[in-house]
């Protein structure tokens, strides 16, 4: 079904291949209407019917469809029954605004034409809504919308594809103008590179719009763990005097602490605009950090141009006036498309840096753990791995993202991001080729079964692998450390420190650790320092056990030689593992028991 100011169309039982050829016919014409619509091909019931008639009698087949018994509708009510079907798809692709919240009057939404035939939030019967007009939809009533299980997002989400390609063919024709005044390339020549790109310009905005759609199923999955985050990032976007949480129909804290009070988070439409006004704040504070004159992060304009400029013009790009804006605007999108609203906010908080020291830190992170070609590869594979799946394996990607930028602003703060690359990359890739030897038999088999379900999705055996062995390659940053401050052989480091981490039970230690509630920046604090003393008291406790023996480390023999205090520390760690809910302070206690080991080691 579908209507417009002139007519409404409806089709109860269609024959899709032959429908969609109709469309494609009346799309290729120059003007048209649904009246030029061929009605043969409509099935049994159906019709074109002018929004003018006084009543429209509905036929058997459109009453089944609407689930009714009434004989006939106005336009208008028939409008509205339609809003209200149960499908898969509303689709806004024109002028008006047809859904409300119920709080709302219809004055307050401004479209008196409309008003008729306008239904609330709660009522409409679609699963998703999607909206390629403006303002199908009032903010207020898309949230009541989400609040009842449905999907949608803004209009400006849903519209920002139309916006990325304008930018692009603004920013492309800049250059190309440029190079034409300056003679370096004829009027024809241009002409002919803007042609040869549009393919390539339209996969890009698409990438690019697809991760910002993907990112928003990420945050509304988490939304009631990251209420406190989005809190926060709501309280720093006020106070820098960018959002109006009046104007966009945000929760005031009253509202917000009710939430929270039922372990709810923000709904799909509100995470939204957070992420539309984190990008404008992230976006003016790298332009005012002009970071254009980092050499890394100005490479970041090759990324964004289609790779005709890149290989011919790399050297014109440089000279592009909007060169500035164009490096921050593509590293907020890749940073923001990537992790969310709140990443650098949170980030910054929680360790007192800049957000240009947290996008650096992000930009190395990616390049360690080496997860472009997993995004891509993922990108690739689309609905043949299972959406649950793919969103699990794009979440997990994310956490060790921010847990590999947390430990590098801790560890390498200020170090240049070729460095720490350089520092760590190693040690990560190295663990990734010899963790099968260092995992237990059960795990090694939990880890083959993903490996099939993911091959099973057409996903490339390396790539599969490094995905499943995700959550483990966190460990390469301490063994990096360690490497680099004991001034051993790496193989021999992690030899000694996978030997200690599984004779102590680190696995079980860290997940626990991991586990631990998070509602507020204090749990988020106690837990990272906890985190951080765990990681500290294996390096240099790996630090003294290679120092001391020219051995290959044996986790036996180790054992046997300090029987007493391993003991005392294996039987804490198997009364913790009988407790049905281990809390920070029998943690702390267990972490402690391991710093102890180093001043009883000997």
């Amino acid at each position: 079904a579908a209507f417009n100011h002139q007519h409404i169309f409806i089709d109860p039982e269609p024959d899709t291949s032959v429908s969609l050829a109709e469309r494609q016919r009346l799309f290729k014409l120059p003007r048209c209407s649904w009246a030029d619509y061929n009605t043969e091909l409509i099935s049994e019931g159906g019709g074109v019917f002018s929004r003018q008639a006084k009543a429209i009698k509905l036929s058997p087949n459109i009453a089944t469809m609407l689930q009714t018994d009434v004989p006939q509708l106005t336009s208008n009510e028939l409008i509205q029954r339609l809003l209200q079907m149960p499908v898969d798809l509303l689709w806004n692709g024109g002028i008006g605004t047809y859904v409300k919240a119920s709080q709302e009057n219809h004055a307050d939404i401004g479209d008196p034409a409309n008003d008729s035939l306008r239904i609330n939030g709660n009522q409409l019967g679609c699963k998703v809504v999607g909206e390629g007009g403006n303002l199908g939809c009032s903010q207020a009533g898309r949230i009541e919308f989400a609040k009842h299980g449905g999907l949608i997002n803004t209009d400006a989400i849903d519209n920002s594809g139309g916006v990325n390609s304008s930018d692009y063919e603004v920013n492309i024709k800049i250059l190309l103008n440029q190079m034409v005044a300056h003679g370096d390339m004829a009027v024809q020549q241009r002409n002919q590179l803007l042609a040869s790109m549009a393919e390539q310009v339209s996969q890009l905005v698409l990438a690019q719009n697809h991760h910002q759609s993907q990112v928003l199923s990420i945050a509304n999955n988490r939304a009631s763990m990251q209420l406190d985050n989005h809190i926060r990032l709501i309280h720093r976007l006020e106070q820098a005097g960018y959002l109006n949480r009046t104007l966009e129909c945000l929760p005031d804290d009253t509202a917000l602490a009710e939430r929270a009070r039922q372990q709810r988070g923000l709904t799909r439409p509100e995470i939204a605009v957070l992420l539309a006004y984190s990008k404008i704040y992230l976006s003016e504070q790298l332009n005012a950090a002009h970071i254009s004159a980092d050499p890394h992060l100005s490479k970041m304009l090759l990324s964004y141009f289609p790779s005709p400029i890149c290989d011919d013009y790399s050297a014109q790009l440089d000279q592009h006036p909007l060169r500035q804006e164009i490096i921050a605007t593509h590293l907020t999108n890749t940073v923001a498309n990537r992790m969310g609203p709140a990443f650098c906010n949170s980030i910054s908080e929680e360790t007192g840096v800049d957000t240009v020291e947290v996008v650096k830190a992000f930009l190395a992170a990616s390049a360690i753990m080496a997860v472009e070609p997993l995004w891509h590869e993922l990108d690739r594979v689309g609905l043949a791995l299972d959406y649950n799946h793919n969103l699990h394996l794009q979440q997990n990607i994310q956490n060790l993202l921010e847990d590999t930028t947390l430990w590098l602003l801790h560890h390498q703060r200020g170090v240049a991001i070729e460095i720490m690359v350089a520092t760590c990359q190693p040690a990560v890739f190295s663990l990734l080729e010899q963790l099968p030897q260092y995992l237990d038999e059960a795990t090694l088999v939990q880890l083959e079964q993903r490996s099939q379900t993911l091959a099973a999705a057409d996903i490339k055996a390396h790539l599969g692998r490094q995905l499943v062995y995700l959550n483990h390659l966190y460990n390469g940053l301490d063994i990096a450390l360690t490497a680099q401050q004991s001034d051993v052989a790496l193989e021999s480091i992690i030899n000694t420190w996978f030997g200690l981490y599984n004779l102590l039970h680190i696995d079980w230690l860290t997940i626990s650790i991991d586990n631990l509630p998070t509602h507020d920046v204090w749990q988020r604090k106690a837990r990272f320092n906890l985190k951080q003393e765990l990681e500290a008291s294996l390096r240099q406790l790996t630090t003294l056990v290679t120092k001391d023996s020219t051995q290959i480390f044996n986790a036996e023999d180790w054992q046997n030689r300090h029987r007493n205090v391993v003991s005392r520390c294996c039987d804490l760690f198997t009364q913790l593992k009988r407790s049905q809910q281990v809390n920070l302070a029998m943690l702390s206690v267990a972490v402690k028991e391991i710093t102890n080991l180093q001043a009883n080691h000997g």
